[in-house]
């Protein structure tokens, strides 16, 4: 695919609005942050908003996905370079009133966003 058609096509879903910002993908491992964890939550509906806000305050939380449905519905990703980084977030979070139900250490994790957006359907 040539550079003005790709030009074209991402000009046309940022204008639909499909594309609305560009990030930075990060390798964690390089900046220093080796250690991924995802803590997993439960809660109510009604007490996810001021936690989840708190929570992204953090330093070391990068991510938060709200479910809206299971018990385990809210997954806080933490970064650090060492264990103590992962125990001070997991401490915090603990004395926000969090119910953490679960600590996963993550080895590496794998996403292909515009794949759906190329203009074909198979998968090269």
């Amino acid at each position: 695919m040539t550079a003005s058609t790709v030009g074209k096509r991402t000009s046309h879903l940022e204008e639909s609005g499909t594309i609305n910002g560009h990030r930075s993908k990060i390798d964690y491992e390089a900046a220093g942050l080796p250690i991924r964890v995802l803590f997993v939550w439960a809660a109510t509906i009604a007490e996810r908003e001021r936690p989840i806000q708190d929570a992204l305050d953090l330093t070391g939380v990068v991510k938060i996905r709200e479910l809206m449905t299971g018990k385990e519905n809210v997954h806080i990703e933490a970064l650090g370079s060492s264990y103590d980084d992962i125990i001070r977030i997991a401490h915090a979070l603990d004395e926000m009133g969090y119910t953490v139900r679960d600590e996963i250490v993550t080895r590496a994790e794998y996403d292909r966003p515009s794949v759906h957006f190329d203009g074909t359907s198979r998968r090269d």
